[in-house]
């Protein structure tokens, strides 16, 4: 696999308004790949730990100013011009490289953000979409996926995530497998805007616009 040649990190805010952390590989050859890497309202006792900065005048001390420099100085001193020959050899580099057992020194959003960075930026430099790259590091005796996967749509969100309004963290919409994509799409969509329809006459909520 080509080299890389550098990693340019970012603090930048997500869907929310809380920062996160976006990373750019570049490698040998000119191929790039970027991700962006924001959380869940709701994280599990057992998570990986994200690095917060704590800086209760910034944010409200979740920015993320240390996981970005940790990519810019630790991580990319120890990364380039390293011939990483897949992608579990530089997952495997990264966890070791920090030293801890939930990730907590270097940050997972540190170690995510340039793992799927480097993934994207390998699919680019093979000419690849980004699905079949993660698709060949199934191992060569497991059965590679010859379908599309099923579709899934949020009906409506609970838990922390959705304030509490209810105990189930989602409410997804799966179709049956029996129609093509797009016919599942556009079904799912119609149920979507059927119950929000039936959401705003009985407890009016707001409609969809």
């Amino acid at each position: 696999m080509p080299l890389i040649e550098k990693l340019v990190p970012l603090e930048i805010l997500d869907s929310r308004g809380n920062p996160t952390v976006r990373c750019a590989c570049f490698l040998e050859g000119g191929a790039k790949g970027t991700c962006a890497v924001p959380s869940g309202a709701s994280t599990g006792r057992h998570e990986a730990i994200e690095l917060r900065d704590g800086e209760v005048s910034r944010y409200h001390g979740l920015g993320c100013r240390k996981a970005v420099a940790h990519i810019s100085g630790e991580i990319q001193d120890s990364l380039v011009g390293v011939n990483f020959t897949n992608q579990a050899e530089l997952d495997h580099h990264l966890t070791n490289l920090d030293g801890t057992s939930n990730l907590s020194r270097l940050g997972a959003n540190s170690i995510l953000a340039v793992s799927l960075a480097f993934a994207s930026a390998s699919a680019a430099a093979r000419q690849i979409p980004l699905h079949a790259y993660f698709a060949d590091l199934h191992p060569a005796d497991l059965d590679q996926p010859q379908k599309f996967p099923l579709p899934t749509i949020n009906l409506f969100s609970g838990g922390i995530h959705g304030g509490k309004q209810v105990a189930i963290q989602d409410v997804l919409l799966v179709p049956k497998n029996s129609c093509e994509f797009p016919v599942q799409l556009e079904s799912m969509s119609a149920v979507y805007r059927a119950a929000v329809d039936f959401i705003a006459s009985e407890y009016g909520m707001r409609n969809l616009t």
